[in-house]
């Protein structure tokens, strides 16, 4: 008995060495329950995806709220140029030519917008104001979509899209409203957001569906307001930058860009040709030219406008609050650390280009006008949220202190900023109140004659 008991602990140990030929009853349990625990966890991460989904559609909503409220602010009436562009498109919508019968040196898509304005909602202020809603709605969604996109932070988005609405709502520089600077800032949003979801994509057909309408927006941008053609040379260098994707997709991607980028152009060319009118506007081109002082020279130098440009920009953009200043001055720092650069592929650094040559834009012309400064603002407060980005980085291992680090951010930006919010809704009331008469009566009396 002694030797077979000893013959079946040989036996049991071999076994055992050798692999768990039998499992026991608790780890048959086991093994039954780990596909069970497995499916509960696959389950979990999908709430927690379907809830963080619906977060981010809330926020996203949110600042498409926003944009669509902060037209509210703005006196009903509009001024001299805006009031120009929309007799301009009435005149349009009644069947008259572009730069035939209806003269104006602006490009053709804001003169279209205000047509289309018309033709939609009727001869009646409003229906420019309904226009407006959507594009700043869509303007505050893009800038939300490039932020979130780009730093992985939905709040930072959304107070991003609220810092921006602020800035280019503000009563200094937007005034009435209904500007060539208004809508094309709103086409170099969307390009920009095009852009940003065309280098996330790693399926080719897609990207190239975003390149070309990247391209066509900032065509749009330019086609609104010829300055914007240097905003949309930095974003295009940061659409197309080279990455580790062969030469041939990126050429695919240059000739997507540059076939959307046609397609404005092309439109408003075959209806002027189509009508006769080329020829006036390539006149209408060369008198801008003269006009900005491009054609005939300059009395000052590029040195002596960029340093008097300064005076006017920090009064009509950096002036408003005091939260995106510092914002600023962070993101300027940023861009001096090759590691965060690198994390967000150098996004930073095409911002701070596109602000640099958005600055240039404004004092193109010399005359220093107000909503000139309406062109820096996208460029400027995406720099301020690379800054913010920056700071929160510096938690970025520790989720509670970085939400600190934000909550603290906000409660800042309310408390140096309190007095700024009352100032600019006050602005906003005065010129309700003191701006009088009506465009809408002198332009349907044209209009009938």
């Amino acid at each position: 008995m002694r030797s077979a008991d000893c013959r079946t602990e040989t036996s049991n140990e071999r076994v055992s060495e050798s692999g768990p030929i039998v499992e026991s009853s608790s780890e048959k349990r086991s093994s039954v329950e780990s596909p069970v625990s497995t499916q509960g966890i696959e389950t979990e991460t999908g709430g927690r995806r379907v809830v963080r989904a619906g977060m981010i559609l809330v926020l996203a909503a949110t600042a498409a709220f926003l944009g669509w409220r902060s037209i509210n602010h703005v006196t009903p009436r509009l001024d001299r140029s805006a009031a120009v562009f929309a007799a301009a498109g009435l005149h349009l919508a009644h069947g008259r030519i572009l730069y035939e019968e209806v003269w104006d040196h602006k490009p053709p898509v804001i003169h279209a917008i205000n047509a289309l304005a018309f033709k939609a909602g009727g001869t009646s202020c409003r229906s420019i104001r309904n226009v407006e809603r959507w594009m700043l709605a869509l303007a505050a969604v893009s800038f939300f979509f490039v932020v979130w996109r780009t730093f992985g932070d939905p709040l930072l988005a959304l107070l991003g899209s609220f810092l921006f609405l602020l800035h280019f709502v503000h009563p200094s520089s937007f005034r009435s409203g209904n500007l060539t600077e208004e809508y094309g800032g709103v086409f170099i949003l969307v390009g920009v957001a095009a852009a940003v979801a065309a280098r996330e994509r790693k399926r080719p057909s897609a990207a190239l569906w975003l390149c070309g309408i990247s391209g066509m927006t900032f065509s749009l941008a330019v086609l609104t307001k010829e300055p914007f053609c240097l905003s949309a040379l930095a974003w295009s260098l940061f659409l197309l930058a080279p990455r580790t994707q062969g030469r041939r997709r990126t050429n695919l991607k240059v000739g997507a860009c540059f076939v959307g980028a046609l397609a404005p152009l092309a439109a408003c060319v075959f209806y002027l040709t189509s009508h006769g009118a080329l020829d006036d506007w390539i006149d209408v081109l060369h008198f801008n030219l003269v006009y900005k002082g491009l054609a005939g020279g300059s009395s000052q130098s590029f040195f002596a406008r960029f340093h008097d440009n300064l005076a006017p920009t920090h009064y009509f953009l950096l002036d408003h609050t005091v939260s995106s200043r510092l914002g600023f001055l962070a993101g300027l720092v940023a861009m001096t650390r090759l590691s965060f650069l690198r994390r967000y592929r150098f996004f930073p650094l095409f911002a701070g280009a596109a602000f640099l040559l958005d600055y240039i834009a404004t004092f193109i012309s010399q005359s220093h006008q107000p909503h000139y400064y309406l062109i820096p603002v996208p460029s400027y407060v995406l720099v301020v949220c690379c800054g913010w980005a920056f700071l929160l980085d510096l938690a970025r291992d520790r989720r509670l202190l970085r939400s600190g680090m934000f909550l603290s951010l906000v409660v800042s930006a309310l408390f140096l900023d309190y007095g700024s919010y009352g100032r600019i809704l006050t602005e906003h009331r005065e010129l309700r109140e003191t701006e009088s008469g009506s465009w809408v009566v002198g332009v349907r009396f044209h209009s009938k004659r």
